[in-house]
């Protein structure tokens, strides 16, 4: 990231509460179902409760506790990728998005949606996606919606990730 960049996403971060040092862990609601870990605190310790509008009716909300009723889905995701993971918040866009972190600091996110399966029944799908290599590098996306494609695609390869996809449910 560029100078004038890093200034621009400090700002950004300035603008929604954000401060050096900050400490908020006391004062945030967790979700019961969900162990929190070393990484999960420290982020949400620095960052929790922090809003940001990225483009006109799209919004990021840095809170683990929304939708208490999501936590069988982040426990199925956790599965399926053979990874902790913890919500630090949500994307509202046209669906609701979940930001899962797993315990290296990888940010995910969670989206899913309920529709018939081949046999007409209704069920709930859910999607897992890779959003950057750690929360310092989401950020950009977070709070104004720019991804760097270019960074996400070295670091999946330096990780030797194959897929940035994953389906979760039936």
């Amino acid at each position: 990231m560029g100078r004038f960049a890093g200034w621009l996403l400090r700002l950004r971060l300035l603008r929604a509460g954000w401060r050096p040092r900050r400490e908020v862990w006391g004062e945030l609601r967790l979700p019961t179902g969900l162990e929190v870990f070393p990484e999960a605190r420290r982020i949400l310790a620095q960052y929790g409760g922090l809003r940001f509008s990225t483009v006109p009716f799209e919004v990021v909300i840095l809170d683990p506790c929304r939708d208490q009723d999501e936590v069988s889905r982040i426990r199925d995701a956790s599965r399926l990728l053979n990874k902790r993971l913890y919500r630090v918040g949500y994307q509202e866009v046209q669906d609701r998005l979940y930001l899962l972190l797993d315990e290296t600091g990888w940010i995910y996110t969670l989206e899913g949606g309920v529709g018939p399966d081949e046999h007409g029944n209704w069920v709930v799908e859910a999607a897992v996606r890779i959003q950057a290599s750690s929360f310092e590098r989401a950020l950009p996306y977070l709070t104004r919606g720019e991804v760097d494609v270019a960074q996400g695609e070295a670091d999946l390869r330096a990780a030797g990730i194959t897929s940035q996809a994953w389906t979760v449910g039936p």
